[in-house]
């Protein structure tokens, strides 16, 4: 099978029944998942604006709420390349590290408010794939996300899995 759309970005939905019918995969209709707190909506809107202009093919879905984050990362749909979470404060951090089990298979990219060392350290507890320290430079940030994503695409295309096991 050729995937004749696969270099111009997803393949189109008679390419994706022919890589299910084929084996390769299922694509998740969620590409990523940003998560920020009222205590930094300032910030997560800036950064899904970034990502909505440098990334406008992707599918995102955002949350401002812990429970639902977890809730919706639990969702089977929900198979996203990348996961972003803004980072309000060390305390919001250390709630994160609950949800290890179903980011465990995710990449996760992690904007956080300080770089002092006891933040950084517990950081480090979620296994990040990227480390945000604090400023206004989002471009660095949506680069990344593009390059997981091209990641996904060509997993996806060549039928490597590519769903992570979302139960805790």
């Amino acid at each position: 099978m050729v995937l004749k759309d696969f270099w111009e970005g997803y393949p189109d939905e008679t390419d994706m029944a022919d890589m299910e019918e084929a084996g390769l995969g299922e694509m998740s209709a969620v590409d990523l998942v940003l998560y920020y707190s009222e205590e930094v909506a300032r910030r997560g809107r800036k950064i899904q604006e970034v990502l909505e202009n440098d990334l406008p093919d992707v599918r995102l879905e955002v949350f401002t709420d812990f429970d639902e984050l977890a809730a919706g990362l639990q969702r089977p749909e929900v198979n996203p390349a990348a996961v972003v979470l803004v980072v309000g404060s060390r305390e919001e951090l250390d709630e994160f590290l609950e949800l290890r089990p179903i980011l465990e298979n995710t990449p996760v990219v992690l904007v956080l408010p300080d770089h002092t060392e006891a933040t950084l350290a517990l950081a480090e507890e979620l296994n990040p794939h990227y480390i945000k320290p604090p400023g206004e430079d989002y471009v660095e940030l949506a680069s990344i996300l593009d390059e997981l994503l091209e990641e996904r695409r060509v997993a996806a295309a060549l039928g490597e899995p590519v769903a992570p096991d979302h139960s805790i």
